[in-house]
């Protein structure tokens, strides 16, 4: 039986969640995407790497981000939300998982050249890990919503997040 420890989680606005992790479901890895190690920052760290993010321009959003965003404000509202969080969350999985597929089928074909299929693998595993992180930040939000007993419709929160998530799915793939 897996052993389960307790951990926190800061939520915007100031307020914590405390969640269980089951360890043998938790990464062991603590190196980042690019092999360096990742290191515990203290808080004065942690406010400087803030200051470096909010200092980067806002980025110029794609046609099909637009679409994204106006499908979600017509179902979810302008306003932010648990729960819009929450499918954002479902969705945000959805371009990683259709690469990791498209991804076996270029490996399939090309396993001869082996430094290449060794690069495709290569970003399968970072999709993966990337694919992970959404997936951590999905049972959080859930948690969260449970545990604070914030309503959801059925059809809006559990149907139309996976016809949403199908169509981008499609389209990623496509990509």
């Amino acid at each position: 039986m897996p052993r389960c420890v307790p951990a926190v989680v800061t939520m915007a606005g100031g307020g914590t969640l405390g969640v269980t992790i089951r360890l043998a479901e938790r990464q062991t890895s603590r190196s980042t995407s690019n092999g360096g190690d990742m290191k515990r920052l203290s808080p004065a760290e942690l406010s400087e790497e803030q200051k470096k993010t909010l200092a980067v321009p806002p980025l110029t959003y794609g046609f099909l981000a637009k679409i994204l965003f106006v499908v979600m404000d017509l179902f979810y509202g302008r306003k932010r939300s648990w729960n819009k969080f929450k499918v954002l969350e479902i969705i945000a999985r959805v371009p990683y998982q259709a690469w990791e597929h498209v991804a076996y089928i270029a490996i399939t074909h090309s396993y001869e050249h082996r430094d290449f299929a060794r690069r495709i693998f290569d970003r399968v595993q970072e999709a993966r890990h990337q694919q992970d992180n959404e997936q951590w930040h999905l049972l959080i939000l859930e948690e969260w919503i449970h545990r604070q007993q914030i309503p959801e419709m059925f059809f809006l929160h559990r149907i139309v997040p996976q016809v949403i998530a199908f169509f981008y799915y499609q389209i990623s793939w496509l990509l």
